[in-house]
């Protein structure tokens, strides 16, 4: 098969292969946009970054900052949250989660209340993904200096790398 031509955000085009999935393109661009990405628009159609691309295209990756990926993470949370309560998460565990996702206000004030070592190891402990763990550290930020002995402590939890290698 021929290879589509990708055409970006700021004008400039690549050739890939046919068939390459939107996470793959975003991955060629680089690790750190491969891993904030949530979705793509592919020719303006809102896509899954598993998404394979068969023609050529324009593209442009939506990440958490943005105001679509704000809308995604919002809509997946909620879901998420649902989806936790059918599977009989304790309400203490749901309360960290809705706390965490709460929206700061408007006006520039900042209210938003950093994790705790013990609600990321509780987060951790519900089975929620470390991929998710890491996004709410990246929102909200850790009120402790992580030691060597809590990352090692968290990667018994589950924590994968995107949470240790978290910026906070």
């Amino acid at each position: 098969m021929a290879n589509v031509q990708i055409t970006f955000p700021d004008g400039a085009t690549k050739e890939f292969p046919h068939g390459i999935t939107a996470l793959e393109v975003a991955k060629s661009i680089g690790p750190r946009l491969a891993s904030d990405s949530l979705a793509a628009k592919v020719d303006g159609r809102l896509v899954d970054l598993s998404h394979r691309i068969e023609a050529s295209a324009s593209i442009q990756f939506i990440t958490p900052s943005s105001p679509e990926g704000l809308t995604i993470c919002r809509h997946s949370s909620a879901d998420f949250l649902s989806s936790l309560k059918k599977a009989g998460a304790n309400d203490a565990f749901l309360q960290t989660l809705r706390a965490a996702r709460q929206p700061k206000p408007a006006g520039g004030g900042e209210s938003k209340k950093e994790l705790s070592q013990k609600q990321i190891l509780e987060l951790l402990a519900g089975d929620v993904p470390s991929s998710r763990v890491a996004m709410l550290v990246g929102e909200r930020g850790i009120d402790f200096k992580p030691t060597d002995d809590y990352l090692k402590t968290l990667e018994g939890a589950g924590a994968e790398s995107d949470l240790l290698c978290s910026k906070t």
